[in-house]
């Protein structure tokens, strides 16, 4: 127990201490100021709006400010123009980073197919197939 006691009480062990001490502070400080120059917390850029745009128009707005874009959708609302984007995500107006990808969701350039029927007010027993 004496050998122990005299450990802890010896120079080289509080030397050591202190030494692991001043590595984590400067660790940490470090981290704090790389952390900020990488995330650039606080720079942001307005999102523009490109809902109700033609989606090859939104595109080349969205490349002139810096934005990325991804269409993930196309929808079929036949009151809409063809082509015109229906929304987006982020939001317009939202504050971003520079360089945000902008995902959005167009009216369908593609002519209809296949008219579906009018199923208003009609009802149809579901068979059960167990």
């Amino acid at each position: 127990m004496k050998k122990f006691l005299n450990f802890i009480l010896s120079k080289a062990f509080w030397f050591n201490i202190l030494g692991i001490i001043l590595f984590f502070v400067l660790a940490v400080v470090i981290l704090m100021v790389s952390l900020k120059s990488c995330t650039r917390h606080g720079d942001s850029v307005t999102v523009p709006t490109v809902v109700g745009m033609d989606a090859d128009e939104a595109i080349e707005m969205l490349k002139e400010e810096g934005f990325g874009y991804e269409i993930v959708d196309t929808l079929f609302i036949d009151s809409l123009p063809k082509g015109v984007v229906v929304e987006q995500n982020p939001v317009r107006e939202s504050l971003v980073k520079h360089g945000r990808t902008v995902y959005m969701k167009i009216n369908t350039r593609d002519e209809i197919l296949v008219r579906m029927p009018s199923f208003v007010g009609e009802q149809y027993k579901v068979l059960d197939v167990r």
